[in-house]
């Protein structure tokens, strides 16, 4: 069982970080123009933020290859803050995140937070005086480690599609007892990654640290 949940977890948080959506989302997403900021499909948080508009250095979706530094950061939240975001959140792999944490003392600090397991979260603050907090999700390095994500946490979920939450089959098996599969329908809800409101920003050609 303890295996079980490791594997859906990890499944969850997959389609979370990788999710493609079968039809293209870029500019004004495919089910109508007048809600092109609120839905849901099976993209991910990359797809979703990498396809709200054109790649440009210092805008909301930054490809320049370049390594991470503090006017990176800067830039990312910026970027979105003068079209009305508020993204908090800097979610990255492992050896992004060895790199930031290496500004030093300066640029970053270690505080308490209930909202994570440990208690205890790194903060950055920015040139313009926000502060952002640290998500060092390590299945980002399972093929985006180069990339680095400046979220709003209140503006992104997993929700089960209807009458799909987790249930179990139970199937025959050659042996004796019986094999139960967990099966599962979700969808990603990324809010105001387009339109007016972009609630997010991302950079996707980071150097990878070794």
């Amino acid at each position: 069982v303890d295996q079980r949940a490791i594997e859906i977890r990890q499944e969850l948080n997959n389609t979370a970080l990788f999710g493609e959506s079968s039809t293209s989302i870029s500019g004004t997403f495919p089910v109508t123009p007048a809600n092109s900021g609120d839905n849901r499909t099976m993209a991910g948080i990359i797809q979703f933020l990498t396809d709200a508009g054109g790649a440009a250095a210092g805008a909301t979706y930054d490809s320049t290859a370049e390594a991470v530094t503090l006017k990176i950061l800067n830039n990312m939240h910026y970027a979105s803050a003068i079209l009305g975001g508020n993204p908090t959140t800097l979610l990255m792999g492992g050896k992004q995140a060895r790199a930031v944490n290496g500004f030093g003392a300066d640029q970053i600090r270690v505080v308490p937070d209930s909202r994570y397991r440990q208690g205890w979260t790194t903060v950055y603050r920015t040139d313009t005086g926000k502060v952002l907090y640290y998500l060092t999700d390590f299945n980002m390095s399972l093929g985006a480690e180069g990339t680095l994500a400046l979220i709003d946490e209140t503006r992104l979920a997993l929700r089960h599609v209807e009458d799909a939450a987790f249930f179990t089959i139970v199937a025959p098996t050659f042996t004796d007892g019986d094999s139960a599969r967990v099966i599962g329908e979700w969808s990603m809800e990324c809010r105001n990654a387009i339109g007016t409101l972009a609630g997010h920003s991302i950079h996707t050609a980071l150097t990878v640290p070794s």
